[in-house]
């Protein structure tokens, strides 16, 4: 059964106005599975129940061509009258009866649209026209988890919200469509029913796009910015872009390295900044802030931050995962936690037990009402197995392994590199592997009147 429910001129209009757009996270996730799964090149992909069009144009860098599909005629209008996307066709028809060859198709999407499809038609027709390692991606979010962030007033308008959505969930719920109702539960089973061995199911992604100080954005300070990777990310959204490091050979290669011209690196230390009270918009310390003295550090970024700036603090778990095509990953993984035991002892007594509760007690000790924390944001990324090995081979723990006992050191890394292929099944270093990588962050806003 096909339903019919968002037809009306001015229910499209309304839904090209407020319908949310796919965040970046999502799709950076499936573009990463669809290089990974598929490879290059990316030739097409088609996107059902494409509504006004918001997932099909976050699709159309990354495609030579997008196809968005959907029954309702007046969607497709308010869809075409977006400008900037040639290569997006919008074509009106059903998820049950695609107009495309037989293994012709990349990338199938379907952005809050699929609860709506007839699950085995759509099915069988997906696995018609999916190209041999193509990819499907379902998604869609819920609207229980709403929260808001507006100054200093974000938990009493969430208070607010609550309230009244529960009141109007009560009125909306005798005209709520049964598909929408058991929406979450229809994708489960949805999942359940593809009939691919290589399927994935990511349960839940936060994106946190609220606690923002509104533009424009002048100054962005990374502390303890190492050689800039992370420095050199904020460049195309600030005005000025500031890295600061102690280490006066990481900002030498940092500006060896620089090629934004409003990116500048400074040599100092975390807790000493070179800015004035009140000046900074946005303060980043990526993989680094464990290293200072933190209470310290906080004070200072207090102090340098201006009334409604922002303080993120991110990093990353040691015990990263490996996948690789016909390979088991359970083997390559029990490689690499030994990999990691064997580098507990050499652990720095300074980041105790866990650098997760480092950043924990941090973000209980914030005194601003509106902040933010993420225990786990898991991000997969291809590179080559030398890519890998060398970065735990970066982490301190190795690298005071290396100090102590060099042989050693590199005893250990070409064991375990040497297992690593032998169970991948490769002579070369420079396969491509998958890895897994457990990021936690902490977010925080200074209040306006500080």
């Amino acid at each position: 059964m096909t339903y019919r429910l968002f037809e009306g001129k001015d229910h499209a209009s309304i839904y090209r106005k407020y319908r949310l757009t796919p965040p970046e996270e999502l799709k950076n996730i499936i573009l990463q599975y669809v290089d990974i799964k598929k490879g290059q090149p990316h030739v097409l992909a088609v996107d059902l129940g494409c509504g006004t069009g918001q997932n099909s144009q976050v699709l159309a860098p990354h495609f030579q061509e997008v196809v968005g599909i959907d029954i309702s005629e007046c969607q497709l209008a308010e869809a075409r009258a977006v400008p900037g996307y040639p290569n997006i066709t919008y074509r009106k028809g059903t998820a049950e009866d695609l107009p495309f060859p037989d293994g012709s198709v990349d990338l199938l999407t379907a952005a809050s649209a699929a609860h709506w499809f007839d699950q085995s038609r759509f099915l069988s027709e997906a696995s018609r026209v999916l190209k041999p390692r193509g990819c499907m991606a379902l998604l869609g979010y819920t609207d229980t988890n709403i929260r808001f962030h507006y100054r200093d007033c974000g938990e009493r308008l969430n208070h607010i919200f609550q309230e009244a959505s529960t009141h109007v969930r009560q009125i909306l719920l005798p005209h709520t469509s049964s598909p929408v109702a058991v929406a979450n539960g229809k994708l489960e089973e949805l999942y359940s029913a593809i009939p691919f061995p290589d399927k994935e199911r990511i349960e839940g992604i936060q994106v946190n796009s609220s606690v923002s100080k509104g533009r424009p954005f002048e100054l962005a300070v990374d502390v303890g910015c190492g050689s800039g990777q992370g420095t050199v990310l904020l460049a195309k959204h600030f005005t000025s872009v500031v890295g600061t490091d102690v280490s006066p050979a990481q900002v030498e290669v940092a500006l060896q390295n620089a090629k934004e011209q409003n990116i500048t690196y400074r040599q100092c230390v975390a807790e000493e900044l070179p800015f004035s009270d009140s000046s900074v918009d946005l303060m980043t310390a990526m993989s680094a802030f464990h290293w200072f003295d933190r209470p310290r550090f906080l004070q200072e970024a207090h102090r340098v931050l201006k009334p409604r700036g922002c303080l993120a603090l991110l990093n990353y778990t040691i015990d990263m995962e490996l996948s690789c095509p016909d390979c088991c990953s359970h083997s390559l993984n029990e490689i690499c936690k030994e990999f990691y035991a064997a580098l507990q002892p050499y652990r720095s007594p300074h980041l105790g037990r866990s650098s997760i509760e480092l950043y924990q007690e941090a973000y209980e000790s914030i005194p601003y009402p509106d902040k933010e924390w993420q225990e786990c944001m898991l991000v997969k990324r291809s590179m080559p197995l030398s890519s890998y090995m060398g970065l735990v081979e970066s982490f301190s723990s190795y690298q005071a392994l290396l100090r102590d006992d060099p042989q050693k050191a590199s005893r250990l890394s070409q064991d375990i590199c040497q297992r690593l292929m032998s169970i991948m099944k490769v002579t070369s270093v420079e396969t491509e592997v998958v890895v897994a990588v457990k990021y936690f962050y902490l977010l925080a806003c200074k209040p306006q009147e500080a």
